[in-house]
Parts: C-alpha cells; structure tokens; sequence
C-alpha cells in the first residue's frame, strides 16, 4: 500500500485487533451458542478462514485487508474449538490427557514457528504468507472431507466419555 512506517504501525494493529475481536467474539459468543459438534465447526470455520486470507492476496487496499482479517479471525474462531475439542472426543477416557498436550505444544509451536515462517516467506514476495496461508487452509478442508475418521463423524470411540 505504500504507507509511512508510521502508518504501517497503526494500521497493523487496526487489522490486529480486528482479527483478535472476531477470534473472541466468535469462540466466547457465537461458538456456545451454536452448538456444532466439532467436524461441523471445522468444516465451517476453514473455508471462511480462506476467503478472510484470499482476500490478502490481491492489493484491494486498506478496507479490503481488514474486512479479510477480520473473516479469517472469524474462519479460526469457528474452525479452533473444533479442532481443539474433536481429537479427544476420538480416543479412549486415559488418552484424552495426552491428546490434549499434544494439541496445546502444537498451538504453542505455531506461536513460535508462524513468525518465523512467515517472515521468511514475506522475504521471498509479500504475498507469500497468505498465498501460503490459503494453501494449508484449501490442503486441510479436502483432509476433513476425505479423512476416514472425520468422515464417520463426531461419535467417540469406544471407552471414550459421552459428549457434551
């Protein structure tokens, strides 16, 4: 957009905040209220977290950047609880611990590794991390269409404790 570093700055954190309040307001309002067992928020929340980051790949200008911010915030809102809730409804009642650390080492990498990754990609072409971004995103919604596991739905394995 060709902006002043200062610009740039205040901006980045217009767009910031944008794609945190719909992240929280999604997962503290809008999630409880729905009631979608996990492979539906998932299967929601993803292609709505692609159209928020497609709409980064062209320069459609400041208002463009923070509608698609705030849909992928949206998109990941919708699309986490799933993700996070989903693997442990899977397993039997004395693995739900360990699939629960798992989950939440593979959140912590991705605080570490995202910047990281995306810097180097933002390196390469500015657009490279949202290009990137909506390519994992289009590779995991064919993974739950076709995944074997997903496909049979929200119901547990058995030993596992009821959902709620």
């Amino acid at each position: 957009m060709g902006l002043a570093a200062e610009a740039t700055a205040r901006l980045t954190g217009f767009v910031s905040l944008a794609a945190g309040a719909m992240v929280l307001l999604t997962q503290a309002v809008i999630v409880p209220r729905l009631g979608w067992p996990p492979r539906r928020l998932i299967r929601t929340g993803i292609p709505v977290a692609i159209v928020g980051f497609g709409m980064l790949v062209p320069d459609l200008g400041f208002g463009a950047v923070l509608v698609g911010m705030a849909l992928a915030g949206l998109g990941l809102g919708i699309a986490m609880p799933g993700y996070m809730a989903g693997p442990t409804l899977l397993v039997e009642h004395g693995e739900q611990g360990g699939v629960a650390g798992l989950i939440s080492s593979t959140n912590a990498l991705s605080f570490v590794a995202g910047p990281l990754v995306g810097t180097a990609l933002y390196d390469l072409r500015p657009v490279a991390p949202f290009l990137v971004s909506v390519g994992v995103l289009a590779l995991l919604a064919v993974f739950v269409v076709v995944n074997p596991v997903i496909r049979r739905g929200d119901r547990p394995v058995e030993g596992a404790p009821p959902a709620v």
